[in-house]
């Protein structure tokens, strides 16, 4: 199959797959987006003092207990998505278009590649036909010459055909 074997078709259904998804990603900024974040942090130092203050800054022996948040993230700009989301399927059937017109060259490529070779195949044994035609003209044109009936134009006519056919 020509399309599975080449490289180019290979990286072209590729991308065609990557602009897809890239319309999916633009499409998702019209929903909110929810996260939950967390935090814990320890630090201990055995070689310092600890710092019982509160208003001393000890950045070696801490303790910070941990925490979460719960976050949610909504572009309300629906007008904005919306233009990118019509970017990424533009993008995206601009490929799809790309992929067919290559896959109707392919097909003529192919084509005409096998009928440049069934041609070449055809115009070989017509060449050969025609150099067993001019040779065979030429042993007769010959063989009539050296009998004495016939004349030595018919034999030189015959040469120029058998040197052209070859």
């Amino acid at each position: 199959d020509v399309f599975r074997l080449s490289p180019q078709w290979r990286q072209l259904e590729a991308g065609l797959g990557a602009r897809e998804e890239l319309v999916k990603v633009e499409e998702a900024d019209f929903y909110p987006k929810i996260f939950l974040v967390g935090g814990f942090r320890y630090g201990y130092a055995p070689t310092r003092d600890r710092q019982l203050s509160p208003f001393a800054d000890d950045q070696f022996n801490f303790l910070q207990l941990p925490g979460a948040a719960l976050g949610m993230f909504w572009s309300l700009d629906f007008w904005e998505t919306e233009r990118k989301v019509d970017g990424a399927r533009a993008e995206f059937l601009k490929l799809q278009q790309t992929r067919a017109n290559a896959q109707t060259g392919i097909r003529l490529a192919v084509k005409k590649a096998y009928l440049d070779a069934t041609q070449a195949r055809e115009a070989v044994e017509i060449a050969d036909k025609g150099r067993k035609a001019a040779r065979s003209l030429l042993v007769g044109n010959m063989s009539g010459f050296e009998l004495g009936v016939g004349e030595a134009k018919d034999v030189f006519e015959a040469l120029v055909i058998y040197t052209t056919a070859t």
